[in-house]
């Protein structure tokens, strides 16, 4: 999730809001692989539910029109491609920030709302680094 979050930085987790209310576009979730349950990740949701996610010559694109990413630094971009996909009524299309080295929804597909675990809201270790994260 680099350049927001690095390596090693502790964060905390919010763990109720996402069960009981709405995750939006830019929230940062942290869930259970959806290949390995014991292994948890943390990554930004881009797509919601019932919407169309497509990336052309690595930009993304929501309902056909694209996503302007202020978090994103341009360079942190790759030239990927994909295909158009639906996403289902409890599902997320989630990415990390430095794309061009993030295993994310681009390779494992959607992610199923019963994955996740919670939202980051704070990185408070290495004090340093400590921010509210968004």
């Amino acid at each position: 999730m680099e350049p927001g979050l690095r390596d090693g930085e502790k964060i905390l987790v919010e763990e109720l809001t996402p069960r009981f209310s709405k995750v939006s576009r830019g929230d940062i979730l942290v869930f259970r692989h959806p290949r390995n349950p014991d292994r948890y990740l943390i990554k930004r949701v881009v797509g919601l539910a019932g919407e169309t996610v497509e990336i052309r010559r690595g930009r993304l694109y929501v309902d056909g029109k694209r996503l302007r990413e202020w978090y994103l630094p341009e360079s942190y971009l790759d030239s990927s491609d994909l295909s158009p996909i639906r996403l289902g009524d409890a599902e997320f299309f989630v990415m990390g920030d430095h794309r061009d080295d993030s295993e994310d929804s681009r390779s494992w597909g959607p992610l199923r709302r019963g994955l996740v675990v919670g939202r980051a809201m704070v990185a408070y270790w290495p004090p340093s680094a400590a921010s509210y994260l968004r």
